[in-house]
């Protein structure tokens, strides 16, 4: 008996120790089977026979089946049913509480796949935040670009536009066969009238109703207004003083010295004297003015009547006319550049105060429609361009006076 109790001890640890099936052991079996096994003596012949007949299908049975047969040979040994009915229960036990090797596999399988998942959908949003900065990069490239190209094509088809006005005018342009009386009236002027006008914008600027400086250096002061209404409503009037006598001024701007200011003038080029009028001293001449960006070169007629010599509130003064012309030898769009309108410009020079020999002071007004693309009201443009050329221009008289006036 203690030999049998020994002998189930040690089937219970190999049944532990070795691997189960989800089948249970005996569930095979029939019950001839069960029956012998509840019989309190059982050869050894007899045992092994019909284990290793109807319980070969289960590996926990046929680990019985070897054990009992190893400790049974040459040897009759009995088996208390009761103790193979509790080998059988234990084995049931086994097989119910661990899993099975295809559960092994099916968790394995699981995790893996779970782990898969995880990792490609990580992958998936990285990608698609990555084609996100990418296209929100391009994007804003491409806007950039977009913008860009926008500006230049504005600016492309304003110069496009100017040019085919320009040549439009040509075109259409009816050149005159004869001068008429309506197309010299420019002639036609006051001296007393343009002195009043002339007083008009010194004492406008005197009271400063609307008045701006609009550039101030050591020599020169620039002041521009727009007066509503007018056919050249920009209108910049300025003080500048000069190194040399009024009289030379008079002289530098003579038309019959063009030669000589061709040669000192850079800031106003291409002087010439399309017609002049003995019977009066008057000329018209022809001018072009080097601008800067964003307006290209503009060319002038103009009507230069002699000067004259005024008083300008109790002092001697010379009075300096600058009108609008037209002329056949030079019509609107020949020389391939927008023609400008002046509104009627004039000097009034007069001798400096401490050396009136020596010095003197310029008071003068330049309004000018420069047409083309350009509107009549450029405040902003005429404010920067305007003062620079003249100092330019201011500049270029000095050395032409010292060039050739000065004794």
């Amino acid at each position: 008996m203690l030999r049998s109790n020994v002998l189930t001890m040690i089937l219970l640890f190999m049944i532990r120790s070795s691997p189960t099936k989800s089948q249970t052991p005996y569930s095979n079996g029939t019950e001839q089977d069960n029956g012998q096994l509840n019989n309190h003596t059982v050869s050894p012949q007899t045992t092994t026979a019909s284990l290793l007949t109807n319980r070969t299908k289960t590996n926990s049975a046929t680990s019985i089946t070897t054990l009992i047969t190893a400790t049974t040979k040459d040897k009759t040994k009995t088996l208390s049913s009761a103790s193979l009915l509790h080998v059988e229960s234990t084995l049931k036990v086994q097989v119910t509480q661990k899993p099975t090797g295809n559960q092994h596999a099916d968790r394995k399988k699981r995790r893996v796949t779970w782990l898969s998942v995880t990792i490609a959908l990580a992958i998936c949003l990285s990608a698609v935040g990555v084609g996100v900065a990418l296209y929100f990069v391009r994007w804003k490239k491409k806007k950039k670009i977009k913008e860009g190209f926008q500006e230049e094509m504005a600016t492309i088809c304003l110069h496009q536009y100017s040019d085919a006005l320009d040549q439009a005018l040509t075109v259409i342009k009816i050149f005159p066969m004869a001068r008429s009386d309506k197309e010299e009236s420019f002639r036609s002027i006051s001296y007393d009238e343009e002195l009043e006008r002339a007083k008009w914008f010194k004492e406008d600027l005197d009271k400063g109703s609307g008045w701006t400086v609009a550039g101030e250096g050591p020599g020169y002061t620039y002041w521009i207004k727009t007066i509503q209404g007018d056919d050249v409503p920009v209108k910049i009037v300025y003080f500048i003083d000069m190194p040399f006598p009024a009289k030379v001024f008079s002289e530098l701007l003579d038309p019959q010295n063009l030669k000589a200011r061709n040669d000192w003038d850079k800031a106003f080029v291409e002087h010439e004297i399309l017609e002049a009028y003995p019977e009066d001293g008057g000329y018209v001449t022809y001018m072009r003015a080097l601008l800067s960006f964003p307006l290209r070169d503009r060319s002038f007629v103009l009507y230069l009547p002699p000067a004259k010599e005024v008083d300008w509130y109790g002092e001697k003064a010379i009075f300096m006319l600058i009108k609008n012309a037209s002329h056949p030898r030079r019509p609107e769009g020949d020389d391939g550049l927008v023609r400008a309108k002046n509104g009627g410009n004039f000097y009034v020079v007069t001798p400096d105060e401490t050396q009136p020999e020596a010095a003197c002071k310029i008071f003068g007004l330049t309004n000018n429609l420069y047409n083309g693309w350009i509107p009549k009201r450029t405040e902003w443009m005429q404010r920067r361009i305007v003062p620079r050329k003249f100092n330019e221009w201011r500049d270029n008289m000095v050395e032409g006076y010292y060039k050739y006036f000065k004794n």
